[in-house]
């Protein structure tokens, strides 16, 4: 999934040190703690959950909980995160 940005966006992007000329943007490298984020799995389901923790994988993933006591997990990761919601 791509995703364009105004010049103004990537000049905020590039003053806060989120954007390199070198590397293109993805959604995941936006993820906060606290943001609602939805995913695609495997099968084609969409799956939303709230951004707890980083990944100790060390790739840039986050780890998901949803549900009313967060009962339910799931991985962001680079290749199934479609859409963020800050929060």
């Amino acid at each position: 999934m791509s995703m364009t940005l105004t010049r103004e966006q990537q000049r905020k992007l590039g003053a806060m040190g989120i954007l390199n000329k070198s590397s293109p943007l993805r959604l995941v490298d936006m993820i906060k703690h606290g943001d609602k984020v939805t995913i695609v799995t495997p099968n084609g389901q969409l799956f939303t959950g709230k951004a707890q923790l980083k990944s100790a994988l060390g790739d840039n993933s986050w780890v998901l909980m949803r549900g009313k006591f967060g009962q339910f997990g799931g991985i962001a990761s680079d290749e199934n995160v479609v859409k963020v919601v800050k929060g």
